[in-house]
């Protein structure tokens, strides 16, 4: 409904959800991840959250202190007599950040990589997460780079505004893993709805659960809806 407030809260959590898993981890450096996989409605989003994610992580570290040569220190909010002043000052700092060699560096091997799918296959809601990390070791693999042992910083996000961040640790073997879904080819099999198949699958899911409408396509090696469980919760099957 407001696709501007809708941002500013996802930022916000995520930001909140960041101080959190420092308090339990530890303090956070840009240094410390090969990738940061983001919850990704649109990739414009998480451009958004990564130039945040990194001013934060790189406040009173020795980053911070060679950027202040080009572009000075952070605002910090006690040099400031009101909050306008330092949220103005703010902007304009995150704003020259963003221009920098060392922030555009990271992004590019952090970032970006995390990318690469869902800038093809768009929004998959809660699955988002799931699909820039994928892309972020897909990228890996094809670079011949070997993460074993390597962190990446996931970041999830969902309903109800709520936001958590945590590490994963890569295991040895993830290029097989990443070889076996098959992404580009499940990309290049995609093919345009015609009108009439948008409206036979619109209307399944305005019809009564009780309705049984007539599936027009195959699956093939993926998890199916298959009716609703006691509680009214979704049930999957894996068809071969």
């Amino acid at each position: 409904m407001d696709g501007k407030r809708s941002v500013q809260v996802y930022l916000a959590r995520m930001r909140e959800a960041l101080e959190d898993f420092e308090r339990a981890a530890g303090d956070t450096h840009p240094d410390d991840y090969a990738f940061i996989p983001f919850h990704t409605p649109f990739p414009g989003m998480v451009r958004k959250a990564a130039v945040l994610g990194y001013r934060h992580m790189i406040r009173g570290t020795d980053v911070e202190e060679e950027l202040a040569e080009d572009i000075g220190r952070q605002p910090r909010r006690d040099d400031f007599d009101s909050r306008e002043e330092f949220q103005d000052a703010t902007r304009e700092y995150v704003d020259d950040l963003k221009e920098t060699d060392a922030y555009r560096e990271w992004y590019g091997e952090a970032i970006e990589p995390t990318l690469n799918i869902s800038s093809q296959v768009g929004n998959w809601y809660t699955g988002s997460v799931h699909i820039a990390r994928v892309s972020a070791l897909k990228h890996a693999a094809e670079q011949g780079r070997d993460l074993s042992g390597q962190k990446l910083l996931v970041a999830s996000y969902g309903s109800g505004a709520q936001a958590e961040i945590h590490e994963e640790t890569v295991q040895p073997g993830f290029e097989d893993e990443v070889a076996a879904l098959n992404v580009d080819e499940q990309v290049e099999r995609r093919y345009d709805l015609s009108f009439s198949e948008y409206e036979q699958i619109h209307d399944r899911h305005n019809h009564e659960k009780s309705v049984e409408l007539e599936p027009f396509t195959q699956p093939d090696g993926e998890f199916v809806f298959d009716g609703w469980g006691p509680m009214n919760e979704r049930q999957y099957t894996y068809v071969e």
